[in-house]
């Protein structure tokens, strides 16, 4: 039984680290890319949207954005939320 737990055990972490990619990809193949969706406000300066584009690491290669991602994930930095402006953990 214990054996049989230890091998499911297992079994998750390729899962989680597939469905991680999964999810990844999916914000990146948003119309306009995750930009489109952390800077939604149409009025933003273009200093402002570059600003935001530096502070989210969205000016790196994308394997280096995933890997600050699921280090994020991984260490419970949630960031806030983009309408409420609060913890996303609380």
């Amino acid at each position: 039984m214990i054996g049989y737990a230890a091998r499911r055990l297992i079994q998750t972490i390729p899962t989680i680290f597939v469905m991680s990619i999964i999810l990844f990809g999916i914000m990146q193949a948003i119309p306009g890319g995750p930009m489109a969706a952390l800077a939604f406000n149409s009025h933003q300066s273009y200093a402002a949207k570059l600003a935001i584009i530096h502070r989210w690491g969205l000016d790196l290669p994308v394997y280096l954005q995933y890997f600050r991602w699921i280090g994020a994930m991984f260490s419970g930095d949630w960031q806030n939320s983009f309408f409420l402006n609060q913890p996303v953990s609380a």
